[in-house]
Formats: structure tokens, C-alpha cells, sequence
């Protein structure tokens, strides 16, 4: 299907074609995953087809969001600064406790991620939320948002 015939659709008249191709696109697996069929490039087609429907179904749902809302979609955590030693940036240790798979037993592990502190405010041992944000650094690519507690 051409992008111009897409792009005249609807959103429900998009959903709806979405649903049916990807059906097809099951038919056209299955059968040469049977036996080879004749044209293996319809397989090709139909994925492009699908990919193009979805891309217009995202550009329609993003017109509909603002910009606020988008922004709410970025990863937040809370952590304890390890290390301030940095010019502008802290290291943040985040722990969690995860079941082990064989034995049940819960076990703590932890996560470091260095953050942009721009004003170095963080001491070592402050409860800090850190947010994600766009790479600043080769390893930076969290902010710190808010120091929840002061270290004693």
C-alpha cells in the first residue's frame, strides 16, 4: 500500500486496515514457513505496509498528547549519593531487592547511575530523585530533581 492512500485514511480506518494486514502477514509466515511460496517479497510488502500504518497511527497519537505529558513519560528513581567528588555530578546508588530464580531467596542488588547535579548541592549520603534525561556525557544521562533527605 502506497504512503499517499495511508496518509488520506482515517485513524479508525487505520486501525482497522492495521488489524488486517498484520493478519495477512501472519498467512503469508505460516504458509512459507509450510512451504516456500512463490513471491517471498509480498511477506516483504506487507511488513513495510504494517510499518507504515503504525507510523501514522503514532504521529496521530502524538498529536493529540502536549508536550507536559510527554515529558512525564521519563524514568524517575530514588537514591543515595555514593560520590560527590565530580565537578557537577554525583553518583547515585539505587538498591532493590529481587527474588533468586532457584532458590526464592530475596537478594539486595544495586545500580549506580551518575546524575548532573548543577548547583553541587549533594553531599555524600543524601536521599536524592533523579530523573532521566538526554545524554550529557559519555555516562551521564540522569539529573538530580530534588534532594528528598539530608545526610546525618
Amino acid at each position: 500500500m502506497k504512503q499517499a492512500v495511508i496518509n488520506e485514511m482515517t485513524t479508525e480506518e487505520l486501525v482497522g486496515k492495521l488489524s488486517k494486514e498484520r493478519a495477512s502477514l501472519a498467512k503469508l509466515n505460516l504458509a512459507h514457513a509450510v512451504s516456500p511460496i512463490e513471491n517471498p517479497s509480498l511477506i516483504r510488502e506487507t511488513k513495510k505496509t504494517v510499518a507504515r500504518i503504525l507510523t501514522e497511527v503514532r504521529k496521530e497519537n502524538l498529536k493529540d498528547k502536549t508536550k507536559m505529558e510527554t515529558r512525564n513519560l521519563r524514568k524517575e528513581r530514588v537514591g543515595v549519593v555514593k560520590s560527590n567528588k565530580m565537578n557537577k555530578s554525583v553518583t547515585v546508588s539505587i538498591e532493590r531487592k529481587e527474588k533468586h530464580t532457584m532458590y526464592g531467596k530475596f537478594m539486595k542488588k544495586t545500580s549506580t547511575f551518575v546524575a548532573h547535579d548543577e548547583s553541587n548541592d549533594c553531599n555524600i549520603g543524601d536521599t536524592v530523585r533523579i530523573m532521566e534525561t538526554r545524554p550529557l556525557s559519555k555516562t551521564k544521562n540522569w539529573r538530580v530533581v530534588e534532594i528528598l533527605e539530608r545526610a546525618k
